[in-house]
């Protein structure tokens, strides 16, 4: 293999490769802007930071419990029914909260 393939970005010129990397950036960035927007919301309806504590601790200790688990399930089921059912449930909890935010439900 020369040095010129294996320069910069030339992973890039796999389809399934460039694919995967924009899938993720997109779903990274709207992961973070739910997150951003439930934070602001919860702070501007309370007021109290401490309960911006509450929502760190409500996103990251799920992953501690459900790691030990993830790797059977990436190996028993289908790894694309597995990432469009995590998103369902992302897009579902963004869908709620939406409504919840038009309809002025007061969740605290």
């Amino acid at each position: 293999m020369s040095s010129a393939e294996t320069r910069g970005f030339s992973s890039f010129r796999y389809r399934d490769f460039t694919l995967l990397i924009v899938a993720k950036l997109f779903g990274w960035i709207a992961m973070n802007m739910i997150l951003m927007v439930i934070a602001y919301q919860i702070y501007d309806q309370t007021g109290d930071v401490m309960n911006l504590a509450y929502i760190g601790l409500a996103s990251f200790a799920p992953a501690i419990g459900l790691s030990l688990i993830t790797g059977y399930v990436a190996d028993q089921f289908d790894r694309r029914l597995v990432i469009v059912v995590c998103y369902g449930i992302v897009g579902l909890s963004a869908l709620l909260f939406l409504v919840f935010t038009i309809t002025q439900t007061n969740l605290v």
